[in-house]
């Protein structure tokens, strides 16, 4: 993420050794009017009036890449490209169930939520997510606490210089959870390498219901396997006569 800088990162796991572990984390079940597994889709006329935007169809990686390069306000409900599914936008399901929606951005009460992205099941919102800012991460602090902290770290090779020298570095995600019995709330921030061993930052938080996601997966999962089965089955009627 542009404007996550490495020091905030080195401070936030600075708090996390800090962090008690037997303490009990507060729940999370909303970011505003935003609530898990309680707004429904007739949200996006109040978005839509606010940001003086219309919802619009994408079904292509590249025309969602422009958007979001873009100035203007935008909501997006992401759908998968019927004719070239390696088009789709990134995070756009198969399942008919769902509908997500991205947003470029939307503030509450003062705090900008960017990269926003909503998703429905039945109509309902089961999954929040938006970017990890500085600005975010800290009013969510100052509302409901700290969460649970842990670390991983995984070696990479990549390649430095004009030879491609092999070097190896080692990347850091620091997760950071609330969770009660069916909502689960988790900060991510992570230091990773390109091929050519240049640094990246990642932020994001997701605000989301276990029961209804696994739902969503099992829902995407069997629509695939459906889709497969009826590519099979047009293959074996093009080859009639052979």
């Amino acid at each position: 993420m542009k404007n996550l800088t490495f020091t905030f990162l080195l401070s936030l796991f600075s708090q996390a050794l800090l962090f008690a572990e037997d303490s009990i984390p507060k729940e999370i079940t909303a970011i505003g009017k935003f609530e898990i597994n309680t707004s429904t889709v007739s949200i996006l006329d109040e978005l839509q009036n606010s940001l003086k935007t219309q919802v619009k169809k994408c079904s292509s990686s590249s025309d969602y890449f422009m958007y979001q390069q873009s100035k203007e306000n935008y909501i997006l409900q992401l759908a998968k490209d019927t004719v070239n599914e390696y088009n789709s936008p990134s995070g756009a399901q198969h399942c008919d169930l769902v509908k997500i929606y991205a947003i470029q951005g939307y503030s509450v009460a003062n705090i900008e939520l960017k990269n926003l992205e909503l998703t429905f099941m039945n109509d309902t919102l089961i999954k929040f997510k938006c970017d990890g800012t500085t600005e975010f991460i800290e009013a969510v602090h100052l509302k409901y606490g700290k969460g649970k902290l842990r670390q991983t770290e995984k070696e990479v090779t990549c390649e430095v210089g004009r030879l491609g020298t092999e070097v190896k570095l080692k990347e850091t995600a620091i997760f950071e959870t609330w969770r009660n019995v069916n909502i689960n709330a988790t900060s991510t921030i992570s230091v990773y390498y390109n091929r050519k061993c240049e640094k990246n930052y990642l932020s994001y938080f997701i605000l989301s219901s276990l029961k209804a996601s696994k739902e969503m997966d099992k829902c995407e999962e069997s629509k695939k396997l459906e889709i497969k089965k009826r590519k099979e089955e047009q293959k074996k009627k093009s080859l009639n006569g052979f």
